[in-house]
């Protein structure tokens, strides 16, 4: 009888074990679901940049963004000019699409300022791309360029390049609504 005692209370406290592990481990899986829900997003983003799917997941992409403590943004005039559009807030939302996307998959890089930009200039012009398909009257020069070299693969080139060069901070609105 006493065995019976004993394996039960062992029972029940590797139960209850396994419910305070599986409670402590439920805001690591929401947060590991939430991470590959953005993933999704930003791959819908990225595939077809003005489907309805991704013109609705900008939103919960540039939430994320701001919100997380993985992601780690530098936005600098260098590496994104305002095209005076209604484009602007889409090519923003892109452009932090591609760094969260970057920072995500490096979580070692993530501080590094200008690890990201790569992938948020490559994730912008996709977008560009399309918005000039879709509307080829809009056109912005600092976009072309970087198309330009996107296609000749020479983004991390291009980031050195601009970096290097002084910010003209002067043409940033301070009223852009990403939301």
């Amino acid at each position: 009888m006493r065995y019976a005692v004993i394996v039960t209370g062992l029972a029940l406290w590797a139960s209850a074990a396994g419910v305070a592990g599986a409670a402590e481990n439920a805001p690591v899986a929401a947060a590991q679901d939430q991470v590959q829900r953005i993933k999704g997003q930003i791959a819908q983003m990225l595939a077809d940049p003005l489907s309805e799917e991704a013109l609705s997941a900008q939103t919960d992409v540039v939430n994320f963004a701001k919100e997380s403590d993985r992601i780690f943004i530098t936005i600098s005039p260098k590496f994104f000019e305002f095209t005076e559009s209604s484009y602007d807030s889409m090519l923003m939302a892109h452009y932090l699409a591609g760094a969260t996307l970057y920072d995500l998959d490096h979580p070692d890089r993530a501080k590094d300022e200008l690890a990201d930009v790569p992938s948020a200039l490559d994730s912008t012009v996709k977008l560009y791309r399309a918005l000039r398909a879709k509307d080829p009257k809009f056109q912005h020069p600092f976009f072309d360029t970087i198309d330009e070299r996107a296609q000749k693969g020479e983004l991390e080139q291009l980031v050195q390049e601009l970096n290097a060069e002084p910010a003209d901070e002067s043409d940033v609105p301070t009223d852009l609504d990403l939301n």
